[in-house]
């Protein structure tokens, strides 16, 4: 015969049961949120890296413009690119 726990053995059973189902909710909760937090991570950055790139662009345009003395063309560039990040440090 199996001897069955007593009542007050049994209220602690169903309390560290239910501290260890809360416990990894949280557990669950904080993954999650980790999760969440690394996508839009990766969205800034992908935002960030198609920046670079526009700008590495913009750059080689205007070197191209100043190696063939296109001054006033580089230097329209070059206030584009000033404009551009103004707004930029505003966010």
């Amino acid at each position: 015969m199996h001897a069955r726990p007593s009542c007050m053995a049994q209220h602690y059973i169903d309390a560290a049961q239910q501290l260890l189902t809360i416990t990894m909710t949280q557990e669950d909760l904080n993954i999650a949120d980790t999760y969440k937090q690394i996508a839009e991570a990766e969205k800034q950055a992908s935002a960030l890296e198609k920046m670079l790139d526009a700008l590495d662009s913009k750059m080689d345009s205007i070197l191209a413009d100043i190696e063939q003395n296109n001054l006033e063309t580089a230097q329209a560039k070059v206030a584009e690119l000033q404009i551009e990040k103004s707004k930029l440090d505003s966010l």
